[in-house]
């Protein structure tokens, strides 16, 4: 065989098909901790929100959360602390802890630098009044008072639908119709940002991590895939939960076990 022929069946099998692997972000999904929620910006269908876990999206005609940007589409850093979007250009500024980058959000895709001050000492808007938190929470100027604790509101967003959404450190996206004035959180992602247990229990996940004890909130996540909805395990706020450390994760048909440097813990279904 001459090295002619020998190259042309090279080319052959580098580009036949199945040898080439094409990346398609429809098939992986970004879970991170998005509870501390920074800054809101209304776009032309959708509504934008700067989280610890990256640039979350809300699509007002579907009435459905659309795919969260993060380090996985090129996001300098997850942790965003600023947003500005552009109405003439569709183009979503985006500020990290390390960095910026631009959303065009007619194109979806993410292209690196843009602003690079932050806007600091904002005025936020005052909450209506006549808004009513869920049981055990309310509001008090800036503040949301909780049964355990208290979360600061970082921005206010009244939108072109009147629907009132709210950034809060810590309890995730506030939103209310203000036609209705029912105030709900919508919380998303681990509690722990270093996941390193992870059990499947049917459809539900837990997720547990161990790690520095510097970030905003500790203990363990049950993730339901069916709904889509997180609920949260903190270890100041669970009885008898005194240690959210996990090495390793082990559900059963009665109980979930979970393996601490201090021993294990059970959870009673």
């Amino acid at each position: 065989m001459t090295f002619r022929r020998l190259g042309a069946w090279i080319v052959l099998i580098l580009i036949a098909p199945g040898t080439l692997h094409t990346y398609d972000p429809d098939l992986w999904t970004h879970l991170t901790s998005q509870n501390v929620v920074t800054s809101i910006e209304e776009g032309e269908g959708e509504i934008f929100f700067g989280t610890s876990g990256g640039v979350r999206r809300y699509h007002r005609f579907r009435q459905d959360w659309l795919r969260t940007i993060t380090t996985a589409e090129g996001l300098p850093d997850n942790f965003v602390q600023q947003l500005a979007y552009d109405a003439h250009t569709g183009d979503l500024e985006i500020r990290t802890r390390t960095g910026s980058a631009r959303w065009m959000s007619r194109l979806e895709t993410l292209t690196p630098g843009g602003i690079a001050e932050l806007d600091i000492g904002g005025f936020l808007p005052r909450i209506p009044s006549s808004i009513f938190p869920p049981f055990g929470y309310y509001i008090n100027g800036h503040i949301i008072r909780g049964p355990h604790r208290d979360y600061r509101i970082l921005d206010v967003k009244i939108d072109s639908w009147n629907i009132l959404w709210l950034a809060t450190e810590g309890l995730g996206i506030g939103r209310a119709d203000l036609t209705f004035n029912e105030l709900e959180f919508i919380r998303s992602g681990p509690l722990t940002p270093n996941v390193t247990a992870i059990e499947l229990d049917g459809d539900t996940v837990w997720m547990a991590g161990r790690g520095g004890f510097g970030g905003h909130a500790r203990g363990i996540s049950r993730y339901d895939r069916e709904s889509d909805k997180w609920e949260y395990f903190e270890q100041r706020h669970t009885p008898r939960l005194d240690e959210t450390q996990i090495a390793d994760i082990e559900a059963d048909s009665a109980d979930v076990w979970f393996a601490t440097e201090n021993g294990v813990v059970r959870y009673r279904r």
